[in-house]
């Protein structure tokens, strides 16, 4: 019969962990992490996902404003983004009843993430100063003629 058309499912929860992106995983737990210390500082030393959506819309929005890196710099906009973004994936896999990025309950959070993006890109953050650049095709030809390029071995 159709016996041999599935297998057989040891759990559900286990094989979507096994799935999941180890170092994703790991940014998520350091970042969740930061913000409970940073919690902490303030005398408030509950998980997140214990705290009720309206007070921990308050803390997130502090903490988007406060945060800097280990050497006391600001971060890149784009990290802001993807602090919050650990936050929201950490929030949902406990099963929390709001959402960072969709709720209402947590529009001061993201208005406090817009405007200290838009401060950093005014202070010159975000301009990505080591971004590749990518190569004209004269460069290109270039190194296609000096053997830096193709199918020739560099060893001569």
């Amino acid at each position: 019969m159709a016996e041999g058309r599935f297998a057989s499912v040891y759990s559900v929860e286990e094989f979507i962990l096994e799935q999941e992106n180890k170092n994703t995983a790991q940014k998520t737990e350091r970042d969740v992490r930061l913000l409970e210390r940073s919690l902490k500082t303030k005398d408030e030393g509950r998980k997140i996902e214990d705290i009720p959506a309206a007070e921990l819309n308050e803390f997130i929005s502090e903490f988007i404003i406060s945060v800097r890196t280990k050497d006391g710099n600001e971060y890149e906009p784009t990290s802001l983004r993807s602090l919050m973004a650990s936050f929201e994936r950490h929030l949902k896999k406990k099963g929390y009843s709001a959402s960072t990025i969709n709720d209402m309950v947590f529009e001061k959070t993201r208005k406090a993430l817009q405007s200290k993006q838009k401060q950093l890109k005014k202070q010159g953050k975000g301009n990505k100063p080591k971004a590749s650049v990518a190569l004209t095709t004269e460069e290109l030809k270039i190194m296609y003629e000096k053997g830096l390029l193709g199918m020739c071995s560099p060893m001569k």
